[in-house]
């Protein structure tokens, strides 16, 4: 009998065995599959990082290869109708086994744009591409542009406006306008209701998937081609190079409690639903517009070159020093915009 019970645990043991075998097994199964997923991940993102990367460096170019061809066939690389020999050469897009190229090609529109192929390549294999079409963006494509009259005062307020003593604004100054003479980003402009308000404008651009238009609520964005920076909320962080040329709209507010600290000069225009509220700028300048539905504060010593609007109230804590009139307006694009999209 108590063999028989040495016997039974044998064939236990050895069950158990098996068992934790397959288990292990599985599990280093799963591991590896998991590590080649984000391989490919890693791959197909660096990929994607070349072909932005080539695009910012090269456009505008006049790519002479692959003229006449398809987008749509060069992007579905490789295949019998665009073979390698139609791309240009391959340019390395800043790090080992990471390269771009690019050719002229003919989209859906009918326009000839540019197209670049990112791709790596740590051997003589390519194990990942992605591509981005990069042109002029037609007529529709274009920014939004402010109203007409934005610009006619230096300081515009629905409500009252408090300056410091140490301030001068040049240009003329109008205040306690009363909101319906000020015209609100939110809605329609009194002078010309036809046009949406200016913040639905940005959010059906951005909707659109239009690549004029970004989103990010802080300035570490990545720019592309994009002429407007929208936040649906607070946007907060420090106005620098990385904002200039751009027009920053916050269907919330900018700058949040803290307010935004201005860390360089910048042609770049501030647009919010709610408060505006700046730290200081020192010696530094925003040239531009800034427009807000609610109220619009600077503390420290701000200067600005072109119009402070605000239905609400206007207050200067600081040393400010306000230049009047239109500068070159940062979003607006009239030439058509550009046409940055991955494939």
């Amino acid at each position: 009998m108590r063999r028989r019970q040495q016997g039974a645990a044998l064939v236990v043991v050895l069950s158990l065995l098996t068992m934790s075998l397959m288990l292990g097994v599985t599990s280093m199964q799963s591991s590896m599959i998991d590590e080649r997923l984000a391989g490919n991940y890693r791959a197909q993102s660096e990929a994607q990082m070349a072909a932005e990367y080539g695009g910012s460096a090269e456009f505008p170019g006049s790519a002479s290869h692959g003229k006449g061809v398809s987008c749509a066939d060069a992007a579905e690389y490789p295949n019998a109708n665009v073979g390698l020999e139609e791309w240009g050469d391959e340019r390395s897009a800043g790090a080992e086994g990471v390269y771009y190229r690019s050719l002229t090609c003919t989209n859906s529109e009918g326009r000839d744009v540019q197209l670049f192929m990112g791709y790596v390549r740590p051997g003589d294999v390519i194990i990942a591409h992605r591509f981005l079409m990069v042109g002029e963006g037609a007529e529709d494509e274009a920014g939004v542009p402010f109203p007409d009259g934005i610009f006619d005062y230096a300081i515009l307020s629905g409500g009252p406006y408090t300056m410091n003593p140490a301030s001068s604004v040049s240009g003329e100054s109008k205040m306690n306008a009363g909101t319906h003479n000020v015209p609100d980003p939110r809605s329609r402009h009194p002078a010309d209701p036809t046009r949406t308000g200016f913040i639905d404008e940005v959010k059906a651009k951005l909707a659109s998937g239009d690549g004029a238009v970004v989103e990010s609520c802080d300035s570490s964005f990545s720019r592309g081609a994009a002429s407007i920076v929208f936040c649906d909320g607070v946007f907060e962080g420090d106005v620098d190079s990385r904002l200039d040329g751009m027009t920053v709209v916050a269907d919330g507010s900018l700058g949040g409690k803290k307010g935004l600290k201005v860390k360089g000069d910048v042609a770049a225009s501030f647009v919010s639903s709610g408060e505006i509220r700046f730290k200081g700028f020192g010696n530094k300048e925003i040239s531009g517009l800034i427009w807000a539905s609610g109220s619009i504060s600077l503390s420290g010593r701000s200067n600005i070159s072109g119009s402070i609007v605000s239905n609400g109230a206007i207050a200067f804590n600081g040393r400010t020093e306000v230049t009047g009139g239109e500068p070159d307006e940062p979003g607006e694009v009239e030439s058509g915009g550009m046409l940055w999209e991955p494939m």
